[in-house]
């Protein structure tokens, strides 16, 4: 079902339309929450790819998505391709909202997460 909603709105809102690609981007969330990390990753790769275009770095959903492709890598346990995302979407949130708001302390936190797996302590 979900997939037919997606088609439908790439034919009549098009694939960069931003509701389009946040049905695109829960879809692959619903994924991720299933444990199905390896459908989950090319929808939030298609859409980031897309956002990066249409939105830049600094849109909301741009950054919602790199979270949530961060939080995948972190999950399976590819440190090395989650810190970079991490590190930007935390650079973008100092910048755009502040340090003491809640998506840069949540980003914080994660890669704080990130390093405790790495058994980096010191930067945790």
């Amino acid at each position: 079902m979900n997939l037919e909603i997606i088609e439908t709105r790439k034919r009549v809102l098009g694939v960069d339309h931003p509701t389009t690609l946040r049905s695109v981007n829960n879809l692959a969330t619903v994924y991720y929450n299933q444990g199905r990390y390896d459908e989950a990753e090319p929808l939030y790769l298609e859409t980031l790819e897309i956002q990066l275009r249409v939105f830049g770095t600094d849109h909301p959903d741009t950054l919602m998505t790199t979270n949530n492709l961060a939080a995948l890598y972190l999950e399976q346990g590819r440190y090395e391709d989650a810190e970079p995302l991490l590190q930007q979407n935390l650079a973008a949130f100092e910048r755009l909202v502040g340090e003491e708001h809640l998506n840069t302390l949540g980003t914080k936190q994660n890669l704080a997460d990130l390093y405790h797996r790495q058994a980096n302590y010191d930067r945790a």
